[in-house]
């Protein structure tokens, strides 16, 4: 038995009958890759394979009797594999439109609280060897990185998944009785009592950091909320859905961003306002103030890596889009996104989860529900606009059941007073876009789906143009023109003269060479780097090929082998590298994992004569990490990463 966190539970009592939260994801598969052939069979009987690998998939909740705390989760005594793997099949042509309105059907509907708040729906009748899946949790279960920890343990590295592991006996929990519960959440309660004084004490802090945060002028500051502008979809939600999708090419995204010094975070803000301003100027419905976004930020640890649940907190941004110029909008959010975190880390990360423990059960869930039946969300300005939640993905192909993972459509939940959620992810070589609306208030969301692509191409050839354009270094001054020499004598008869002739001059437009420049990089992973499905031997890898590497591995919190945690994450390198790209492509090897990991990066001190250093010496890379390359074209990755470790491991021997 476990008690919901405070912030889990406020996801179960902010759903009414036309709020809907569970988040879903919308996956296409390639079926040719499949050894043996495609059946629905062998994919619900992989599922059911991992089950004891995710528990939260064989739970349910247990409400305790008059709400007097928060539900918890028990092991359902009657779970049913059948009622949760699904099959349905689209009608013809079967394309992209057709299995979106299969989604949105399914996303219309909430799951039963009854039974383990999860479904998926295997989605046949498309194209070109594909099928479908749409996948629903409850957000009282999952966030972010929670649900990227269960794809972790879902999905495979080959087509050819690995021997199935023997699976344990299930044991159903009893349920527990009315009295067990009460007697849980009174002392639940009591001992949490206790951490009320230190929290009203934080908070009241907070507060005072916000209000000296905002009267600094070099101080930036976020977005406030019931500051934004009415649009279409600002207004009471129904329960039908729909839902596009939309994609594009994350190399290009990568270029843009170094050519604008911008995060990848802050061009996926700015793809999401050019598509919203062309949306809503086609229709004569572009507000004159910016429109405000959401965007939910992980607060989890390394100690809540593998725990489920929900450790989240979110900032408020605008997205200015009352600017029309591209550029200039995109360097706009990025000072505001800038001024939104700085805010948001004055506020405190874990504010928001801190407060959600002591929300009351049946005063929220009575609040929710007469704040959606009175559609009381039309009647006031909008608390924010819409949601936007960025969540970066694998770079390299998944499979599950061996069929390969072609795109994956995030699809987050509406709420009232915001019927538009965007939710972006990564995914190998794209970046794909996942659009959830309310099919009453954007019932043409396809075509504010289509804007994304022009959009996108609008920025990116703004930005290509800027680099084009771009004032190169000033040639050096060239050296004073030699005298000119006195004319030779002819040396035969002919009467010709040798010309006088100096390189003297030459070379003076060239432009400056380009000097290397040596860092210490100190990169510690995170257990959440793993679980993404990221390598550090890979990283380490792309690194060394911007110019001449020494490493050396910390082995120093590696436990006993019976202490091992074989997803947590042990080891940290101090690396010295000379590249010619400096500190920003350094950066931007780890631009995707940075939230993964620890990252140091500073300008190389030549040690003081005669000064002993405290780490164990530099050693230059005795292996070419290339050696990965022909492993990873292989689709081995696996081994690749055993290669890489084998080689590390001897780094450390040497």
């Amino acid at each position: 038995m476990q008690r919901l966190s405070g912030l889990d539970a406020s996801f179960l009592y902010l759903e009414t009958p036309t709020a809907h939260m569970h988040v879903a994801m919308t996956a296409i598969y390639d079926t040719s890759t499949i050894p043996g052939g495609y059946s629905f069979e062998r994919f619900r009987d992989h599922v059911v394979s991992r089950f004891h690998r995710v528990p939260a998939l064989t739970q349910r909740l247990v409400e305790v009797p008059f709400q007097l705390h928060h539900p918890v989760w028990i092991e359902d005594p009657h779970f049913e594999v059948d009622y949760h793997v699904r099959r349905v099949a689209v009608p013809s042509p079967g394309g992209r439109r057709e299995l979106a309105d299969m989604a949105a059907q399914i996303a219309s509907i909430p799951l039963d609280r009854t039974r383990p708040l999860w479904e998926a729906w295997v989605i046949e009748g498309l194209k070109q060897d594909r099928i479908g899946m749409v996948t629903k949790v409850h957000h009282a279960a999952i966030d972010g990185a929670s649900g990227a920890e269960i794809m972790t343990e879902l999905f495979d590295l080959e087509a050819e998944p690995p021997a199935r592991e023997p699976l344990p006996a299930r044991e159903p929990e009893r349920v527990p009785s009315d009295l067990e519960l009460v007697s849980y959440a009174i002392a639940s309660k009591a001992r949490r009592s206790q951490a009320m004084i230190p929290l009203v004490g934080r908070t009241l802090q907070s507060v005072s950091n916000v209000i000296n945060n905002r009267r600094d002028p070099e101080g930036g500051v976020g977005a406030v909320p019931l500051t934004a502008p009415r649009t279409p979809w600002n207004d009471s939600i129904s329960r039908g859905r729909k839902v596009a999708f939309a994609r594009i090419p994350l190399a290009e995204v990568k270029d843009v961003r170094r050519i604008l010094d911008v995060k990848v975070n802050d061009l996926v803000l700015a793809v999401c306002a050019g598509t919203l301003r062309r949306y809503l100027e086609a229709r004569d419905e572009l507000p004159d103030e910016p429109l405000l976004a959401v965007c939910p930020v992980s607060v989890r640890t390394d100690d809540e890596v593998g725990t489920g649940g929900n450790k989240v907190s979110a900032m408020f941004t605008a997205l200015s889009t009352d600017i029309a110029d591209p550029i200039e909008r995109v360097r706009k959010i990025a000072e505001n996104t800038l001024g939104a975190k700085s805010e948001h880390n004055a506020l405190g990360a874990r504010m928001l989860t801190d407060w959600g423990e002591w929300a009351a059960p049946r005063t929220f869930a009575m609040a929710s529900r007469l704040y959606s039946s009175m559609g009381l969300a039309g009647r006031h300005r909008p608390i924010h606009n819409l949601i936007v939640s960025n969540v970066p993905g694998p770079s390299f192909p998944l499979y599950l059941a061996g069929a390969e993972l072609v795109a994956s459509y995030p699809m987050g939940p509406i709420m009232e007073g915001a019927g538009l959620n965007v939710t972006v992810m990564s995914y190998r070589d794209s970046i794909d876009f996942g659009f959830m609306v309310d099919r009453n208030l954007v019932p043409d969301v396809w075509d504010m789906a289509a804007a994304v692509s022009a959009s996108w191409e609008e920025l990116r050839d703004a930005a290509y143009a800027l680099r084009s354009t771009a004032p190169k270094p000033a040639p050096k001054a060239a050296a004073p023109a030699p005298a000119p020499a006195a004319a030779a004598a002819p040396t035969d008869d002919s009467g010709f003269q040798p010309i006088p002739f100096t390189f003297d001059g030459f070379g003076g437009e060239e432009e400056d060479t380009i000097v290397a420049s040596t860092f210490d990089v100190t990169f510690k992973p995170r257990r959440e780097l793993y679980s993404k499905g990221n390598e550090a031997a890979l990283l380490l890898r792309d690194l060394s090929r911007l110019g001449e590497m020494s490493i050396h591995c910390n082995t120093d919190s590696l436990p006993a082998l019976e202490d091992m945690d074989p997803e947590a994450a042990y080891l940290s390198w101090k690396i010295q590298i000379t590249a010619e790209k400096g500190e920003e492509g350094i950066r931007q090897v780890f631009e995707f994992a940075e939230w993964d990991c620890d990252l140091e990066i500073k300008a190389h001190e030549d040690a003081k004569d005669g000064e002993a250093g405290e780490e164990p010496p530099m050693v230059p890379v005795p292996f070419d990490l290339s050696i990965l390359d022909d492993v990873v074209e292989d689709n081995t990755v696996a081994a690749a990463v055993e290669a890489a470790l084998r080689n590390l491991a001897s780094i450390t021997h040497d």
